[in-house]
């Protein structure tokens, strides 16, 4: 039973072509709304709040022993909220909720070992700064950059999930 169990978890294991790439792409749109009427006594206001989010990925296989993973995490979201009471309601400006952009990078030797060596580049900002004490509306502002190199060992690797870890 234990050796067709193991055959089993095998054939589950992904591997990957060298040379092709493998992408993933993942999006989605969230929209939530409240309303009152007057006979509400409660004092809250409507809000409509919407969110986009773009999650992808690109992996490839350089060769037997190198692997190259991008990540990229957009998400962009709204609150739009009602002022005033009774019949004088009327909307605010939208304001930002949701703001991040993340683009990282990593190159990692796949030598076959327990821990295999990599280095990593990462990109994060956002659309739409809107801390200036001038009041500027800048876009992507403020961009963090960062650079990593060390050990990473991958626990799960299967066609449906995987786990990656890095010490660096």
């Amino acid at each position: 039973v234990s050796d067709a169990r193991a055959q089993e978890e095998e054939a589950k294991k992904r591997v990957l072509e060298p040379g092709r790439w493998y992408p993933m792409v993942e999006s989605g749109v969230t929209l939530t709304q409240s309303s009152y009427s007057d006979n509400w006594a409660g004092g809250d206001k409507g809000s409509i709040v919407w969110a986009a989010i773009l999650n992808a990925a690109l992996e490839n296989q350089l060769n037997p022993k190198m692997n190259w993973n991008n990540t990229l995490k957009l998400s962009y979201g709204q609150t739009h909220q009602q002022k005033g009471a009774g019949e004088e309601r009327s909307w605010d400006q939208p304001e930002k909720s949701t703001d991040l952009i993340d683009f990282e990078t990593i190159l990692r030797l796949t030598l076959g070992a327990w821990v295999d060596p990599y280095g990593s580049f990462r990109v994060e900002s956002q659309f739409q700064d809107l801390s200036d004490p001038l009041g500027r509306d800048l876009a992507f502002n403020p961009v963090r950059f960062r650079e990593s190199a060390g050990i990473a060992r991958k626990f799960i690797d299967r066609e449906d999930r995987s786990l990656l870890s890095r010490l660096g």
